[in-house]
């Protein structure tokens, strides 16, 4: 009797554990993703100052760029076909980045607009179904957790958008696999314009609560310096008399402004909005965002 109850107690136990990671799927043809804020999923024009609130009722999370209309907007003009041994899938809906994820010279572990973002439980599979944003020319579809880019890793089949002569797959199209290899906020994005059709994380559970945060927050390995804003001015310290490379990106991923000092300063940024200041040194980097007001 025992010996039975043992058996069927390990059994639920096997049962709860084996179904509880379970497979998301994004489809965007077959069920669009509906974002909690007007104008999201349509194309936005407002940069999100906090993120975690576009989130769709499965856990896809987006976060938008200022002036660019046509980010997560729906496109029903390209049908595409994945067939064996590729991945096979069908779709006739794309989502459009059109643009890359991060600012050119910046760290490209670290998205700054145009991404989409996942919280998992656990680690897992993320598998993306892409096609170039511009015709047979060459794009990189990336997944990162903010530190590594395993787009760029030999956890994927094919990050980059192969020729036609890639078996299953497209002329212009592309299949992402990456393996998160722990829980947290991973993110998704092109390293310039890509078209999505649909998104799988399998082996996790996705959370619906919207407590990202973007990931340039503080990401950073050795570096001591730090970065914050007050009013108008911008403020760089505990420098540690180490020679660092500054540069301040806004929102829409331009260069606004770019320094090297090995002590502490200030300086004024006199556009109101969101700013990203990137600190590099011999001793580590390091992406912070300031709002200015």
């Amino acid at each position: 009797m025992k010996k039975t109850v043992l058996f069927i107690t390990t059994s639920l136990l096997l049962f709860f554990n084996t179904t509880k990671a379970q497979t998301t799927t994004w489809d965007f043809t077959a069920n669009n993703p509906t974002w909690t804020s007007s104008g999201i999923g349509t194309g936005t024009k407002t940069a999100p100052t906090e993120p975690g609130k576009y989130i769709d009722s499965k856990g896809l999370g987006l976060f938008g760029i200022i002036d660019n209309s046509n980010f997560a907007g729906w496109n029903t003009q390209s049908a595409s076909t994945w067939k064996s041994p590729a991945d096979a899938y069908s779709g006739t809906v794309r989502v459009q980045t059109n643009g890359g994820g991060y600012a050119g010279g910046a760290n490209e572990a670290v998205p700054t607009q145009r991404y989409f973002y996942i919280q998992v439980d656990k680690a897992c599979t993320v598998e993306v179904w892409f096609k170039s944003g511009s015709g047979g020319i060459i794009r990189n579809m990336i997944a990162s957790d903010g530190t590594t880019v395993y787009g760029k890793s030999s956890n994927y089949t094919t990050a980059t958008t192969p020729t036609a002569t890639d078996a299953g797959m497209p002329t212009d199209g592309g299949i992402l696999k990456a393996n998160i290899t722990k829980a947290g906020t991973f993110y998704l994005y092109g390293d310039a314009a890509v078209n999505i059709y649909q998104i799988q994380v399998a082996g996790a559970n996705v959370s619906t609560t919207p407590t990202n945060t973007l990931a340039t927050s503080d990401f950073s390995q050795k570096l001591s310096a730090k970065a914050y804003s007050t009013g108008n001015k911008v403020y760089l310290t505990n420098l540690s008399g180490k020679s660092t490379e500054v540069k301040v990106y806004s929102s829409t991923g331009a260069l606004v402004k770019s320094l090297k000092t090995s002590t502490d300063t200030n300086f004024e940024l006199n556009t109101k909005g969101l700013y990203f200041v990137n600190l590099k040194s011999e001793a580590g980097e390091k992406s912070v965002k300031v709002l200015i007001k």
